[in-house]
């Protein structure tokens, strides 16, 4: 790194110091890129078209250290997704869906992120889930949460699935 200064008789010297990054990720076993997305807050979308209940489940996730993105259907959350692919965004880190939304189902957006190999994690929260819904969730490398939901239990289970 350069650093560019004037000395006492106002000449202006370039001088060159080592950048501090690598020794420091080094120390701390990892990249300066790596190191720097660990600090950055964890991106949820959220889709539940209940406001009450995408109220609650928002201030949670947030309270836990996420940085929560809302949408009110299943609809708006494709959108969203769609729209950071076309303005070259990042997708966000994990999407928690609930399973029926007006204009498209959680299952429909989980088959569809699949579908575009996206690898964003996926938590379905539903008040009907049978054991064909619970098998089609996990074989498209869901996670799937009944209804009614702690808030505790979501938030842990966002947690597992973050880590992979």
């Amino acid at each position: 790194m350069h650093v560019d200064w004037h000395d006492a008789r106002g000449i202006q010297r370039l001088t060159e110091v080592p950048s501090p990054q690598p020794e420091c990720a080094q120390e701390m076993g990892g990249t300066v890129m790596e190191s720097a997305k660990a600090q950055r807050p964890y991106v949820i979308l959220l889709a539940e078209d209940d406001p009450e209940l995408r109220a609650l489940m928002a201030s949670s996730l947030r309270r836990a250290g996420f940085q929560v993105r809302e949408a009110k259907d299943g609809l708006q959350l494709a959108e969203s997704l769609d729209a950071n692919v076309l303005y070259d965004m990042p997708l966000p880190d994990l999407i928690v869906t609930d399973m029926r939304m007006p204009g498209m189902s959680g299952l429909q957006v989980l088959g569809a992120v699949r579908r575009n190999r996206w690898t964003v994690p996926v938590v379905m929260v539903t008040a009907f889930g049978d054991s064909e819904l619970h098998a089609a969730v996990k074989q498209l490398g869901g996670l799937i949460l009944d209804k009614p939901v702690e808030m505790a239990v979501l938030t842990s289970t966002v947690r597992r699935a973050l880590a992979g």
